[in-house]
């Protein structure tokens, strides 16, 4: 997000969602090249949470992705907050403080493989949407390994879901 034209266009996610009111938390999957990550924006505590599943030993992109990623994000944000003051959507007392926020590398579940990074990206997107709408803290099982086995069960899964054969509820069978 270099410049004003990309600000713009990035910012159309953004048109339909009150993104100022506390309990507003936005889940964003990001491709780098070779790698899905999640993301998600916690805005009532100002967080940007980064979550990599290759994160082991502390070795990961997240690190790269705090540096790189967190202050774009936080520009887009920014220039969202300045167009809705502009365009009379938000009041000219609400200031937004890039020193409120922090981004996070929030611990998830590993993946042992370099493949199943955008299946890992679905199942802690739903363990956070299921949090939030729980209104119950943020966590996981960061610990949880999953088997070969499981994978394919998790995308077998996941293809009933989209074909609307099973229900979300059932990624709840594999510790989700």
């Amino acid at each position: 997000i270099e410049n004003e034209v990309v600000l713009e266009k990035s910012s159309r996610c953004l048109n339909d969602i009150d993104v100022w009111e506390a309990d507003t938390v936005l889940h964003f999957p990001l491709h780098i090249p070779g790698h899905w990550v999640y993301i998600f924006v916690l805005f009532g505590t100002k967080n940007i949470y980064f979550c990599d599943s290759l994160n082991i030993i502390g070795i990961s992109i997240t690190s790269n992705l705090l540096i790189n990623v967190g202050p774009k994000l936080l520009r887009l944000l920014q220039y969202e907050h300045e167009k809705r003051i502009n365009d009379g959507r938000l009041s000219t007392d609400n200031v937004f403080n890039l020193k409120e926020w922090n981004a996070i590398d929030f611990p998830v579940p590993h993946q042992k493989d370099g493949f199943n990074c955008g299946v890992f990206v679905i199942m802690n997107l739903y363990r956070m949407m299921k949090n939030v709408a729980r209104n119950s803290p943020v966590e996981t099982n960061h610990r949880k390994l999953f088997s070969s086995q499981e994978m394919v069960s998790i995308r077998k899964t996941l293809v009933d879901v989209c074909y609307r054969k099973a229900g979300l509820e059932e990624l709840e069978n594999f510790g989700i």
